[in-house]
């Protein structure tokens, strides 16, 4: 049993909006809850960091808290950055990781 469940509602998410966060419809998210269906592992690395526990965790097999050396110090920059993102609405909190991804894409084009 795993603890997606738990983990959304500790943020007062559906499962349509924690969906539409991590980019898969709600549908497969309610299979994975339901442990239906495994979790990709690239689904569960945007589930570790979105609710900031280690993916033993969210698969029910470990502590809530990551490894010590999944632990990383950040810049002042990228700490008032993320408090600005943690105030965007989930639907925002989306396109905004969309962006991310098609800037990153195209700078990884150029290198």
């Amino acid at each position: 049993m795993n603890n997606l469940k738990v983990l959304r509602n500790s943020k007062r998410l559906t499962q349509a909006e924690l969906a539409q966060i991590i980019g898969i419809n709600q549908n497969t998210y309610s299979y994975w809850e339901n442990d239906k269906v495994k979790i990709d592992n690239l689904s569960l690395s945007k589930l570790s960091n979105f609710f900031d526990v280690s993916i033993d965790y969210i698969l029910g097999n470990g502590q809530k808290n990551k490894p010590f050396a999944e632990a990383k110090s950040y810049s002042k920059e990228a700490t008032d950055l993320l408090a600005q993102i943690e105030r965007l609405s989930p639907a925002n909190r989306a396109k905004l990781s969309e962006l991310i991804d098609l800037y990153l894409s195209a700078q990884d084009r150029k290198q």
